[in-house]
């Protein structure tokens, strides 16, 4: 019996023995030729890629699956096999969408696999027609396990694929971004936004036309060079473009002078002092803003002939501002134009029923460094539809005589106007946390100081807010006596504007029943997350779902004790701010699958803010994964968003802690204050109005803002916490 086993044995060895022994012709009849490749028949040779081939059959094997995720596993297979064969596969040449039309997912992994064989000829054509697809994609999905939904994720895959293109030196992808430019649509925005990030280097000759889209290219790339040929013609001649090809259109002509100054080439001032008069206002507005730029003696009139026009008085305001914020006006010769260009605002002002374009004018008078300025302003304090513009002009001010006015209001407003003093009470709070006050007179700080201390010991919780808050600003009073106060509107107020130690804002952040104040604390705790408050009360917070939701999943999503489903719950959240601050604490977390959650959302997130969450959370690990290293890499030279690139490619975005923003909601009296948030690229602030409609929020960042009122979340269940 044994002896039979054996031989058993052996037949089976021999099979195997001649299996592997067939010669490769044999095998490789099975392989799929490479496209555009008549194939050869191999030598006997030739090595046998068992590999390769088993890699193949798994891939075809995946494709072939009708359940979810599968053709995203056979991309990131022939992705990782790499060969001319199993690109093949995931792109056929026939229809290179064939597996990915309905798939988001396998959409971005398949941009992501073909961006790095850009120099196959199908492997464009591919990323082509990701670029062009329809909107949508080919229908919309079920919301996915990390959230997100199957449109918006067909427009990441878009945007990569025009990255894709733009960095590739084949001439036939920048022929792929130039037909999608100039169709309207999601395509062609992205190919504009791709072309911005990798402009191509296309040919030049005297003859071209200049347009803005290679105007942009050329600034984008710093090729002085290759603007010569475009500055040797004419700008200011009016002449219809019809009637010369080579003539740029006016929107080329402003162009052209705005590149040449985003390059530093001081060609453009001469071309700018030309076209100062010119019959376009277009070429008008562009000019100015070069001689503003380069801090041309001349920028004072130009922008003064803008503000006098109506035509482009709104620009005008915009760059008066700019101008009055150099502050450098010395030579008897400057300050007199910069006279002349104030005396134009305030003209402006006094004269336009417009008013947003009398906001916009108080606020460029308050960068003027004259104490015209302030005399301009003061009187807007009285003015209702003006006031706290006004206010917040004279507190950003760096006029001493500023913080006079202000007091002067104050006394003023004292006995039948307690809104004017408190208005005036939070411009000082403002000045003091921005730095503006240290040249003010030393009378004018005591004189607040009176004013606050009365307001502070009286009953009013709307002057008890203001009061203390200017106080604890100060340091004229305890920070744990201002949070002790009953009204909830105080102690938001001292919260917002000055920062506490650890043991106070602990515990207002685990006690405080205001959930305003609370969110607040969790603000200033930032990236630590304190024990004190238990899990179970971060979840009922999160059920409630009111303004420290958000903050309130931060928190819990940084603990290292919670479990799988809760989290997932919370990364699929369908508010995006929740799922946004959620992605960044669990960045802090010491979670063991961190690396793999936040890679998964750097790679498939829709939502802009919530991928540079997770690239910033990636970035941060001291020692990330191979495939999180490779997945920063790809980030930083695909993602569509820049900052998305920078985080990935290890810049640290700059966050001005030290501005300071004044809300304003116009509100009708009587109405209950109302909460909000205040969302930056860098961080979410809670606030609340205050009866005035009034709110200060120090410590934002200079980003751009967002402010969501009464902010709702849905609901969270805490069971699943336990």
């Amino acid at each position: 019996m044994r002896r039979a086993r054996t031989a058993a044995g052996l037949a089976v060895l021999v099979g195997l023995a001649c299996l592997v022994a067939v010669p490769a012709p044999a095998l490789a009849q099975r392989h799929r030729p490479v496209r555009g490749v008549e194939a050869s028949e191999p030598s006997p040779d030739t090595p046998i890629d068992l590999r390769g081939r088993f890699g193949l059959d798994r891939i075809e094997s995946l494709l072939a699956r009708d359940e979810p995720g599968a053709v995203q596993r056979a991309i990131e297979r022939a992705r990782a096999l790499g060969s001319p064969e199993a690109l093949a596969l995931i792109a056929p040449q026939r229809d290179p969408l064939a597996h990915v039309r309905t798939d988001s997912r396998a959409a971005v992994a398949l941009v992501r696999a073909l961006a790095e064989h850009t120099d196959d000829t199908d492997a464009r054509h591919a990323l082509g027609a990701v670029l062009t697809l329809a909107a949508g994609g080919g229908r919309r999905e079920d919301r996915s396990p990390i959230g997100g939904s199957d449109a918006e994720r067909f427009e990441l895959a878009r945007g990569l694929a025009a990255m894709a293109l733009a960095t590739s030196h084949e001439a036939e992808a920048n022929a792929l971004l130039d037909s999608a430019r100039e169709a309207a649509g999601p395509a062609g925005r992205a190919a504009t936004a791709a072309l911005r990030a990798y402009p191509a280097q296309r040919a030049r000759d005297d003859g071209m036309v200049a347009d803005e889209a290679r105007l942009a290219l050329a600034a984008t790339t710093g090729d002085l060079r290759g603007l010569d040929a475009l500055t040797k013609q004419p700008l200011t001649a009016p002449a219809p473009i019809t009637e010369d090809k080579h003539r740029p259109s006016e929107g080329a002509r402003a162009h052209l002078l705005e590149t040449l100054a985003t390059l530093g080439d001081t060609r453009a001032l001469t071309l700018a002092r030309a076209a100062r008069h010119d019959e376009s206002a277009r070429v008008r507005l562009a000019a100015t803003r070069v001689l503003a730029a380069f801090g041309d003696p001349d920028a004072d009139a130009a922008c003064a002939d803008l503000v006098k026009d109506d035509a482009t008085v709104k620009d005008g305001i915009e760059l008066a501002r700019a101008v009055g914020r150099r502050r450098t006006a010395d030579a008897s010769t400057d300050r007199a134009a910069r006279l002349d260009l104030l005396k134009a605002v305030a003209a402006r002002l006094a004269a336009s029923s417009d008013v947003d374009l009398r906001r916009a004018c108080v606020d460029a008078l308050g960068e003027f460094l004259a104490p015209e300025a302030v005399a301009a302003i003061a009187p807007f304090l009285a003015d209702p539809a003006l006031a706290v513009d006004a206010a917040e002009a004279l507190a950003r001010s760096a006029r001493p005589e500023a913080m006079t006015a202000l007091l002067a209001f104050a006394r003023a407003s004292a006995q039948n106007a307690p809104d004017g003093t408190r208005l005036a009470l939070r411009a000082a709070t403002m000045r003091h946390a921005l730095g503006e006050d240290v040249n003010d007179p030393e009378g004018t700080t005591r004189g607040f100081i009176e004013l606050a201390s009365a307001l502070a010991a009286g009953r009013s919780a709307e002057d008890r807010a203001v009061a203390r808050a200017y106080l604890v600003v100060l340091g004229r009073l305890e920070p744990n006596l201002a949070l002790a106060d009953d009204a909830a509107e105080v102690r938001r107020a001292v919260l917002a504007v000055s920062p506490f130690d650890r043991a106070l804002t602990v515990h207002a952040a685990a006690t405080d029943a205001d959930p305003v104040v609370r969110a607040l604390a969790y603000a200033q705790l930032e990236n630590e997350a304190p024990e004190q408050v238990a899990t179970l009360e971060l979840c009922r917070r999160l059920r409630e779902g009111e303004v420290d939701a958000p903050l309130a999943a931060r928190v819990l999503a940084s603990r290292a004790t919670i479990s799988d489903e809760p989290l997932l719950a919370l990364l699929q959240a369908s508010d995006p701010l929740v799922r946004r601050e959620a992605v960044r604490g669990f960045a802090r977390s010491t979670a063991p699958d961190r690396s793999g959650r936040l890679a998964e959302l750097a790679r498939d997130e829709p939502d802009v803010e919530i991928r540079r969450a997770a690239i910033a959370g990636l970035v941060s690990q001291e020692e990330p994964s191979a495939a999180a290293a490779d997945l920063l890499a790809t980030s930083a030279r695909l993602d569509p968003d820049p900052q998305c690139r920078a985080l990935a490619s290890g810049v640290r975005l700059a966050d001005d802690t030290r501005d300071v923003a004044w809300l304003h909601s116009d509100r009708r009296p009587g109405n209950v204050p109302y909460q909000a948030l205040l969302v930056t690229t860098a961080s979410v602030r809670a606030l609340a109005f205050d009866a005035d409609g009034d709110a200060l929020v120090l410590g934002v960042s200079a980003a751009p803002k967002q402010l969501r009122l009464a902010p709702r979340v849905p609901s969270y269940e805490p069971a699943a916490a336990q």
